[in-house]
């Protein structure tokens, strides 16, 4: 199991967004999403209710994206329970 310093999860973290948001709006949508949690899987495509789950865990604010804010906590929780 992989152990992760504050420092290591944050540019982690912080390099995920980057890369993840590909349009480049400092968002992520739901499609962005869904291709980083195929990617993560392993998987063509991810199971709608899944994605749905995990969706609405990241937008906190329900407005439709996902800003670094939201994302960071969210990945913080994540590591923080894969240790």
């Amino acid at each position: 199991m992989t152990s992760y310093t504050l420092e290591t999860a944050d540019a982690l973290i912080r390099t995920s967004f980057s890369t993840l948001d590909t349009d480049k709006s400092n968002t992520l949508d739901y499609d962005e999403v869904s291709a980083f949690l195929a990617d993560l899987l392993g998987e063509e495509k991810v199971d709608d209710e899944m994605l749905k789950g995990v969706w609405e865990t990241i937008d906190e604010d329900k407005n439709g994206v996902a800003d670094q804010r939201e994302f960071y906590i969210f990945m913080m929780r994540l590591l923080s329970e894969i240790g």
